[in-house]
């Protein structure tokens, strides 16, 4: 008989462990859909500050293409009227206006890209790494000159 009464004692013990086990169970899950759910706000807010900021890159990159075109135009046509009339290093000036100008440009166009990459409408392509860096060299020599 005593084993009987050992065995239903640790029975209830074993019983009043799982309880306390479901207990905590219980309540890490409580936790865990707390924690879900403010995920999924948080989500939400991510998302919806993300299509702000594609917005504003979208309107901010097209507001300056506007003046960087009309930079571009006005020193094409500054060298054409003057063409003969410019000293080398006039040229090389209007050269670097307009090298200076297109850089900027595709850097604006690049920040179009990048702003489009979330929403997929992006082509990807193959880029010369030497024409970039020959680009690069170019840009720098002539900020060190001046």
């Amino acid at each position: 008989m005593y084993w009987l009464t050992r065995l239903n004692r640790d029975k209830r013990n074993l019983i009043d462990q799982i309880k306390i086990q479901n207990k905590e169970l219980l309540h890490v899950n409580e936790q865990l859909q707390n924690s879900s759910g403010t995920i999924s706000t948080q989500n939400k807010l991510l998302k919806s500050k993300n299509e702000e900021l594609g917005n504003f890159v979208f309107i901010a990159s097209h507001d300056l293409k506007s003046p960087i075109r009309s930079l571009l135009n006005y020193t094409e046509l500054l060298e054409l009227k003057l063409k003969d009339k410019l000293s080398p290093k006039e040229s090389e000036l209007i050269y670097i206006i307009k090298s200076s100008g297109n850089n900027m440009y595709s850097l604006v166009n690049d920040l179009l890209d990048f702003a489009r990459l979330d929403e997929g409408r992006i082509n990807q392509e193959k880029v010369n790494v030497l024409v970039t860096i020959n680009r690069t060299l170019d840009n720098l020599v002539a900020e060190i000159e001046n």
